[in-house]
């Protein structure tokens, strides 16, 4: 089907008003909700389309997607359609040009190297750190927004990942950007994105290609013999070995701020123990943090603890002094409510308190809502009133507002819809005396 029997297409609410490009192994279109809003609607080439097994990965994108969490240089796939006219996923728009218009019209001067250096690595750590392997970046797919950041869109859809080989339908521009081992027919992994920002970072850095043979024979021979750089932090990077090439981007990442002090005044020695010093140092930060933390939280459990304690104590005195025809003494202060137990109804009414925070509790992630029911206990001797907050995605309770008698337990009802986020909380408010209370129960659902 051609581009003029797709424009007019409607997809998902969305119209399709322009075609923008043809790549690897899809059509991509611009295209507007009645609002006005726009997204890119990738179409399946035909090719691929008449085999399933293709279609299976090319939908899986969107599973993808979902896992990755942090998407600031990632542009997020937000749906797919399969209608008679063809095979559709719909990604954000990114307003901005890609990487391949600068070095077209010799724009590299205008960009900040370093910045969209790191924005590529951090991009690509969000995707490995879940898993994802994007296997085909180059500077078509790398878009630098108006405020000169970057964005890396159509991850795991490029013709190598979908068909395990490289195709006739490669441009010059895509293949100068594979990996040997794609050359080679072998599977993609994590160094296989390395090689590929490496080469990009080298081009940023240098004002030119790693490569300039136009037939793809004469280019695969250059690829596998590798690019002689007296860079070490890029050749550690664009190695044709991936067993000799950075174990992780982040270590990429770090040693790119090595390019930004004079070569004279550094070596990769120094730079290994500077970047150990600092690792050892947010290490010991971190822990000294999270002491204090515990040790605040200890703090208030043994507060709340003490508290319950009085209360209990107190009630006991009166009831005494009733049992021995005495009048109660009048309290001392005015009576309070103390949430004194949270009962897990779900599992076998343990009380979550009875354990130090954080409370969490772990939901199966299986497609289905879920709900969580809970007792909370007043162990005060006065009027227990609590409110109740959600934070997340996807999270809900029956009883926002709650009013718990001394001595009683009332039931909440805490419920995770199928699309919830990974992590979401619970946090209960109330009065304790002069004091405001909170607990937060955590909702872990594994992605």
């Amino acid at each position: 089907m051609g581009s003029a029997q797709v424009i007019g297409l409607k997809v998902s609410g969305y119209e399709i008003v322009e075609e923008l490009g043809i790549g690897t192994s899809t059509t991509s279109y611009l295209a507007r909700d009645p609002s006005g809003k726009c997204i890119v609607a990738k179409r399946l080439l035909d090719t691929f389309a008449a085999d399933d097994a293709i279609v299976k990965k090319f939908f899986e994108t969107s599973d993808l997607s979902s896992k990755i969490r942090m998407k600031k240089f990632i542009a997020s796939v937000t749906g797919q359609n399969k209608i008679a006219e063809g095979i559709f996923l719909l990604r954000e728009h990114i307003e901005g040009q890609p990487l391949s218009h600068y070095i077209k019209n010799g724009l590299l001067g205008e960009l900040d190297w370093y910045q969209l250096s790191c924005d590529l690595c951090d991009a690509v750590r969000a995707m490995s750190s879940r898993g994802v392997i994007h296997g085909g970046i180059h500077p078509k797919n790398v878009i630098i927004t108006s405020k000169g950041r970057v964005k890396l869109t159509d991850f795991s859809t490029g013709a190598y990942q979908l068909q395990g080989k490289i195709g006739k339908q490669y441009r010059r521009t895509a293949l100068s950007y594979l990996a040997p081992e794609q050359w080679r027919g072998e599977a993609g992994d994590p160094q296989t994105d390395i090689y590929s920002v490496g080469l990009i970072i080298s081009t940023l850095k240098t004002g030119a290609e790693s490569f300039n043979a136009a037939a793809p024979d004469d280019l695969k021979k250059q690829i596998l013999e590798g690019v002689k750089t007296d860079c070490p932090v890029i050749a550690a990077a664009i190695d044709p070995v991936p067993s000799r090439r950075y174990p992780e981007i982040s270590k990429f990442r770090s040693s790119l701020s090595n390019l930004r002090t004079p070569p004279e005044k550094t070596t990769a020695p120094n730079e290994e123990e500077e970047l150990k010093k600092r690792k050892e140092a947010e290490e010991k930060k971190k822990k000294e943090l999270e002491k204090r933390e515990q040790q605040k939280k200890q703090r208030e459990e043994e507060k709340r603890r003490q508290e319950i304690a009085r209360a209990e104590q107190e009630a006991k005195d009166r009831e005494k002094q009733k049992n021995q025809g005495n009048a109660p003494t009048p309290p001392q202060e005015a009576a309070i409510g103390v949430l004194k137990a949270i009962h897990d109804i779900n599992d076998n009414s343990k009380d979550l308190l009875a354990k130090s925070a954080p409370y969490v509790l772990t939901v199966p992630k299986n497609g289905k809502i879920s709900q969580r029911a809970l007792q909370l206990a007043n162990g005060g001797t006065g009027l227990l009133r609590l409110s109740a907050k959600c934070n997340g995605k996807g999270v809900s309770i029956n009883m926002p507002q709650l009013e718990i008698p001394p001595g009683q337990m009332r039931p909440v009802v805490i419920t995770l819809n199928s699309d919830s986020d990974e992590w979401v909380n619970v946090a209960f408010h109330w009065q304790e005396a002069r004091d405001k209370r909170e607990i937060e129960l955590k909702f872990y659902r594994p992605g």
